[in-house]
């Protein structure tokens, strides 16, 4: 029996640091929000957005580690095969969730963006399962390769993240519009943080539709775009990681340079409001 993997020597050094890379940014990730979670000062904090973080990189990792089909023999290939697009729906979904729900706490918890969000979800949800049930591994007898086999038609689920992240960002920016003032520190952070994500993550998606109905046959094209998107949506992710801080907090933090200076005028009124009157006199 040949040997199922159809990579080269270079491509497979190449997928295998890529993938690395998308895995040990998932691992660390969820040891430092684990490490939060731990502090007592965060017990009276909110749990569903770190638990979602958890979920996220955990199923992220899980996508990678299992993404390189050509080395699955006969028996491994249709179960890994599933295990991997099980885990990237979960990895999709729960970003959606994500930034979504960002987009419903900026929009002080607005019913439409909350009835918005679940349709989206809804539909995100849909070609989730269309794509479980039409795509998945296939095992080449005859080449004595694994494969996956994605239908023209479900390539297309990227569609149903774009749509949550663009309907978080408009929702985003209408808080900036109608709120608040451009040229607040909380505007600003929200323009720097979502927009920058946004425009990022589209393009992540884009690429990834573009990669699957253009390099489908190509093992290692197909590969390393999916480790390219895992990595941007990784880190547009833990960016931020919302729980860490209420979001007042951390856009009304002051610079080094403002401490140092309000420091100082402490110091210098202590040092003033401490002369006794005879010192004051001499």
């Amino acid at each position: 029996m040949p040997d199922p993997p159809k990579l080269t020597s270079p491509q497979f050094v190449i997928l295998s640091a890529c993938f690395g890379a998308v895995i040990e940014q998932s691992l660390t990730s969820m040891v430092m929000i684990v490490d939060r979670l731990r502090d007592p000062a965060r017990k009276n904090g909110g749990t569903f957005v770190p638990t979602l973080m958890l979920l996220n990189n955990l199923f992220n990792a899980i996508y990678n580690a299992s993404s390189i089909f050509p080395l699955y023999n006969e028996h491994s290939c249709v179960p890994m095969g599933f295990v991997c697009n099980v885990s990237a729906h979960i990895y999709f979904l729960s970003f959606d969730v994500f930034v979504l729900f960002i987009a419903h706490a900026m929009s002080n918890k607005s019913i439409w963006v909350k009835r918005a969000s679940a349709a989206l979800l809804l539909h995100r949800a849909g070609w989730a399962c269309y794509d479980l049930a039409v795509s998945g591994a296939v095992w080449d007898a005859d080449g004595q390769e694994c494969y996956y086999y994605q239908v023209p038609e479900s390539s297309y689920f990227p569609v149903g993240d774009i749509l949550c992240d663009c309907f978080a960002t408009g929702v985003i920016t209408m808080v900036v519009f109608t709120r608040l003032t451009l040229d607040s520190n909380m505007s600003k952070a929200l323009i720097e943080r979502n927009f920058v994500r946004s425009i990022t993550v589209l393009g992540a998606n884009l690429f990834a539709v573009y990669a699957a109905n253009n390099w489908g046959d190509s093992i290692f094209w197909l590969s390393l775009s999916v480790a390219f998107q895992s990595y941007v949506l990784a880190r547009a992710m833990n960016f931020d990681l919302l729980f860490e801080e209420t979001l007042n907090v951390r856009l009304n933090k002051q610079s080094t340079g403002q401490h140092i200076y309000q420091s100082v005028r402490k110091s210098s009124a202590k040092a003033r409001a401490s002369l006794t009157p005879s010192d004051s006199k001499t």
